[in-house]
């Protein structure tokens, strides 16, 4: 009886948050920073999106201050790239993506990989993404890839997360991915998500990998409230009611307690361990000291059934 009590208590309170809708804009930021490295497609989807035009509106007078901010498209690529790593590495091949925003990595990976890919995201959002889907297919010939699909979901909505596992056979293990989702989502969401996902890996089996815990004595967590980067964190907070400090766990000990309360046994691998290369060093010159940080604590975090 306590439980259900506690279960509708954190549901009214999700219910009482800013609308995620108010999140999606932050797509196109990241499009942005992405457009200056060699992700597949990543420069089509920037355009597409008009990702600038985002980037100079939420960025404002900061955004002069573009050679601050080089570490930051160093740190969409090597999160992007990691989980692709991360994918081929599991041995899976069936993915589900959360909040897949514009990546377009399902259309990457579904032309040779062998994989089921099904990316999710809010309505809009996804609309505009099977829009460039469609005229990047055109553009460069690719075929309509019957094991790529694209589902309306919310990570915190089962319903709409069930719909979206059709796709997949039971048994057969699936890695579920996302990038730059967590640090948007409360504790109480966070904990709904952790269950939903918990829920998905009972069915099939399988992993769960993303870049996305943050905790207040991270290193990494000083480059968002400095110079540049903090001026933008404050604005996209503002647009989305959503704050990275508040939202982000109080310790290392906190984030690995959430996690084994959840269900979930973890496993933490390094970002950059050289399994690829960083095309966006090539472009841009980072303070040796803020690419040291880069290399030894952007972390990956991988979850299996406890």
């Amino acid at each position: 009886m306590n439980k259900e009590i506690d279960d509708r208590k954190t549901r009214n309170h999700v219910q009482s948050l800013p609308e995620h809708s108010k999140i999606s804009f932050t797509a196109k930021l990241v499009a942005h920073g992405r457009a200056r490295t060699d992700i597949p497609f990543a420069g089509d989807v920037a355009d597409a999106v008009g990702a600038k035009a985002v980037y100079d509106e939420t960025m404002g007078p900061a955004g002069g201050s573009m050679g601050s901010l080089d570490w930051f498209d160093a740190m969409l690529e090597a999160r992007y790239k990691s989980l692709t790593a991360a994918i081929k590495r599991s041995g899976c091949k069936q993915v589900l993506e959360f909040a897949s925003g514009v990546s377009l990595r399902g259309l990457a990976l579904t032309r040779s990989h062998g994989l089921v890919f099904v990316e999710t995201d809010l309505p809009a959002i996804s609309a505009e993404k099977v829009a460039i889907v469609e005229k990047l297919r055109h553009k460069y010939a690719i075929p309509v890839a019957p094991n790529l699909h694209f589902h309306e979901a919310n990570i915190l909505d089962w319903e709409q997360i069930e719909k979206a596992l059709v796709h997949f056979t039971p048994g057969e293990p699936v890695i579920i991915i996302h990038e730059g989702l967590f640090p948007y989502l409360t504790r109480a969401e966070k904990a709904i998500a952790a269950k939903n996902i918990h829920r998905i890996l009972g069915i099939f089996g399988g992993v769960w990998v993303t870049p996305d815990f943050h905790s207040k004595d991270d290193p990494i967590t000083e480059l968002w409230s400095k110079d540049a980067m903090g001026v933008a964190a404050k604005e996209i907070g503002s647009k989305t009611g959503r704050d990275f400090e508040d939202n982000s766990f109080a310790s290392e000990s906190d984030m690995t307690a959430f996690l084994s309360e959840s269900g979930f046994k973890l496993k933490i691998r390094v970002q950059l361990d050289g399994s690829f290369e960083l095309s966006s060093l090539k472009q841009h010159t980072i303070e040796p000291a803020i690419l040291a940080l880069l290399q030894q604590h952007l972390r990956l975090f991988e979850m299996t059934l406890a």
